[in-house]
């Protein structure tokens, strides 16, 4: 099985961590906060895993999302060369 994620899930992760909020990173990358949940909750069904804690308002990252953060995942090699890693290793987020 592959995994099929797209880069702009990426940056909106990435955007998140660096913004502290959806409605933050939206503003920095030129998306509404709704579509930044979208493109969260996409990412998270195609990982199986989930990133961030939404019972709270603003929602935060959750361990395994600032796990993650602070790994590198997925600024180590890149976006594109993490991106074509991940998905022909079909890498899990249990590395994180």
């Amino acid at each position: 099985m592959r995994l099929r994620f797209s880069l702009k899930e990426l940056e909106t992760f990435v955007a998140i961590a660096d913004f502290g909020t959806f409605a933050a990173a939206g503003e920095a990358i030129g998306l509404t906060q709704s579509a930044i949940s979208l493109q969260i909750k996409s990412l998270e069904a195609t990982l199986d895993v989930k990133l961030f804690d939404r019972s709270k308002r603003p929602p935060v990252m959750n361990a395994r999302g600032l796990k993650c953060c602070l790994s590198g995942w997925p600024r180590s090699t890149g976006w594109l060369a993490w991106s074509s890693e991940w998905q022909t290793q079909n890498m899990s987020l249990s590395s994180c």
